[in-house]
């Protein structure tokens, strides 16, 4: 007896490469209790065309009263949309992932400077992965006793005395010279939110030019199925 996975995209057509963009429970058989913590059996859960599954970093629990040979372990999936870019926060907070190859934790500084000929359900995408890797590595620091706003203070500060490229250069290198733990999570912390300011620049930038071109790229375009928090992370 095998189990599929819970809420695995019931009622998609397997042609279509759109997922909704969020977390859903998954129970699966193991089979035995010495398999309970081993890699799971990708079979057990379905990936359209243009997706892929990698595993995350939360373990999967037995489920208590199953038995050989219908051992039963549960676990969170991640099932990202079609154009959504997935990073930090997925990764640490599910046990499987289902995404773009090319959009899993692909996000750079300089792929973000670079995003101005991205489609506005793409750089949405990005909107998204980065809101919650911002709040999952700002938690990060305020779990090991590292208060932000210091870091975002002298961030801003040096954003607006000597420019981006000054600012991009520190984060490279407090990136490259970390050792740490508490010094690497400061700079990954760096890097998200400079990203994030990136894109929520970017995407202003876009949404006025459609504006000024009177052109709404959604009435030719499926509207993306991730949305951003409209608070601060």
């Amino acid at each position: 007896m095998r189990i599929g996975s819970i809420g695995s995209n019931i009622g998609c057509k397997q042609a279509s490469p759109y997922f909704k963009g969020d977390s859903r429970p998954f129970i699966v058989n193991v089979h035995d209790n010495k398999n309970v913590g081993k890699e799971l059996d990708t079979n057990n859960f379905r990936t359209d065309g243009f997706q892929v599954l990698e595993f995350g970093e939360t373990p999967v629990t037995k489920l208590e009263g199953t038995y050989p040979p219908d051992v039963m372990v549960k676990g969170t999936i991640y099932y990202a949309d079609h154009d959504e870019p997935v990073g930090d926060w997925v990764f640490a907070n599910h046990s499987v992932v289902v995404a773009h190859e090319k959009f899993m934790r692909n996000l750079t500084i300089d792929r973000v400077l670079n995003n101005s000929k991205d489609s506005p359900t793409v750089i949405q995408g990005q909107r998204h992965c980065l809101w919650f890797d911002t709040r999952y590595n700002k938690q990060k620091l305020n779990g090991m006793g590292i208060p932000t706003e210091p870091i975002d203070k002298a961030d801003n500060k040096l954003l607006e005395k000597e420019g981006e490229e000054a600012l991009h250069d520190s984060i490279k290198a407090a990136k490259e010279n970390a050792v740490t733990d508490e010094e690497q999570a400061i700079a990954r912390y760096r890097e998200v939110r400079e990203m994030r300011r990136i894109v929520e620049r970017t995407h202003k930038e876009v949404i006025q030019e459609m504006k000024d071109l009177n052109f709404d790229y959604y009435d030719h375009n499926p509207r993306p199925l991730v949305s951003v928090p409209n608070f601060e992370p």
